[in-house]
């Protein structure tokens, strides 16, 4: 055996790290990862398998080059060495995926993902604790895509030309049951049981060419709270619409339940700054808190759609989604628009004077004499003002709706309906939202720049 042979061995067992440029797994609570650019997911799935459950996965800085999923199957950490020296590029969708159960806490955190692929980071439920936080997600389709039940909270992140760059698609029927009181017939707000997107920067500008949806959309029943982001499309010149809720998509009864709107969304402390926008909110079902978000349209083509509320099938009537016998035109609907309440937001048009927004920049979507949001009780407009939407937060008076069997239901069956009471605080009364920073942004944040509303 030479003298050289034994001295290339002494190297590979003494140094790995320089001599592959993969991964080390010494320490199965704390390993590395050093990315070469050569089918780096090999190094970073190993690790993976070899840490041990709460543990970290360090990837050094430098592009790592992502040509098959890598799955977080483990309560553990994926962590880049900050969203300006660790990128993740390549060709698969989705790039990462976590999985890791309903127990225990899984983060991805300090790494940008820039190819224009799907799906960049899929979150698939039941997740009861995920975090992902203080990346860089560039030019997909999908940024995070979260499926099933999914909670825990997407912070401290920078979006940049992302289609739809938070996507939810919920657990449905399941959604409805979960936080839903019995004995009131409504839900509980303010609930740890959402998916927080919270203190992120959406930016979107004129190289953006792709779609042009909203960049979140949720539906499938997903429970959604958008806080304190940073919304900025200022130097996108095409007309195009910001945040989306979709309701139901399919009656209760000819699907099992498939397909449901969202319970509840709550939308507050927000900045967006827009440029040829329409509809900031599209919400289509359920109950939605809207308050205190910060709203200026460079060129507003209109000035009476900045939240939209839709009823679905009425909205769907013309054969979009829905089917015969009949369509629920009148109320109640299955999975409407209810105990939605919206105060204190402000609006700036063009060079025009900030001020309070109110029912006059609300718009109803249904078909013909179907339009929501009549200012008085009527049968023939699906979704009214004090009785399904008031337009300030919720008081100790006022009425509420409520469901007196089913959470969702319509009437059409025998399994409960919605029913208007008088005497009674508004639903959700007193509201208090739910701690902020999320408590799950509690651990340490990466090396690299924090970025900041």
């Amino acid at each position: 055996m030479t003298t050289k042979f034994l001295f290339s061995l002494w190297l590979l067992i003494a140094f790995p790290l320089a001599a592959f440029g993969a991964y080390d797994c010494a320490d199965p609570k704390a390993c590395r990862v050093t990315c070469n650019g050569t089918n780096d997911h090999l190094d970073i799935i190993a690790a993976i398998s070899a840490v041990s459950t709460g543990g970290r996965v360090s990837i050094a800085a430098g592009s790592c080059q992502i040509a098959a999923t890598v799955t977080v199957n483990k309560a553990m950490t994926l962590a880049g060495a900050g969203a300006t020296l660790t990128t993740f590029t390549g060709t698969a969708s989705p790039m990462v995926i976590v999985s890791h159960g309903a127990t225990g806490l899984a983060r991805v955190t300090g790494i940008a993902f820039t190819s224009d692929v799907n799906i960049l980071l899929r979150l698939s439920g039941p997740i009861t604790q995920v975090r992902v936080d203080h990346t860089k997600i560039v030019g997909s389709n999908y940024g995070v895509y979260a499926v099933g039940r999914v909670e825990g909270v997407v912070d401290h992140n920078e979006f940049v030309n992302c289609d739809q760059c938070v996507m939810s698609a919920g657990a449905n029927s399941a959604a409805w049951n979960l936080d839903f009181d019995a004995v009131s017939g409504n839900f509980i707000a303010g609930s740890s049981h959402m998916l927080f997107i919270e203190t992120n920067i959406f930016e979107r500008n004129a190289s953006f060419a792709k779609d042009n949806n909203e960049i979140h959309y949720s539906q499938d029943g997903a429970r959604t709270v958008f806080r304190y982001n940073s919304v900025d499309y200022r130097q996108f010149p095409r007309m195009t619409w910001v945040y989306d809720a979709h309701g139901n998509g399919l009656y209760y009864d000819e699907q099992g339940g498939v397909y449901r709107g969202p319970p509840i969304n709550e939308i507050y402390e927000n900045t967006f700054l827009l440029n040829v926008v329409a509809r900031v909110m599209g919400l289509r079902g359920g109950s939605n808190l809207v308050f205190n978000n910060t709203i200026n349209i460079a060129n507003p083509p209109v000035r009476n759609q900045v939240i939209v509320l839709w009823e679905e099938e009425a909205w769907s009537g013309s054969g979009q989604a829905f089917t015969a016998p009949g369509f629920d035109y009148v109320w109640p609907d299955e999975d409407m628009v209810t105990n939605t309440f919206i105060w204190g937001n402000t609006i700036k048009f063009g060079t025009d004077a900030s001020i309070p927004l109110t029912a006059s920049n609300i718009f109803g979507g249904g078909s013909g004499t179907q339009d929501c949001c009549g200012t008085y009780p009527d049968s023939n407009k699906v979704i009214n003002y004090n009785r399904d939407v008031w337009m300030h937060a919720p008081a100790a008076s006022g009425g509420r709706t409520y469901y007196n069997g089913r959470p969702g239901a319509s009437g059409r069956n025998a399994d409960g309906t919605l029913v208007f009471t008088t005497s009674s605080p508004n639903a959700y009364y007193p509201y208090t939202p739910y701690t902020y920073p999320h408590p799950l942004t509690a651990p340490a944040a990466p090396t690299g720049p924090t970025i900041i509303r």
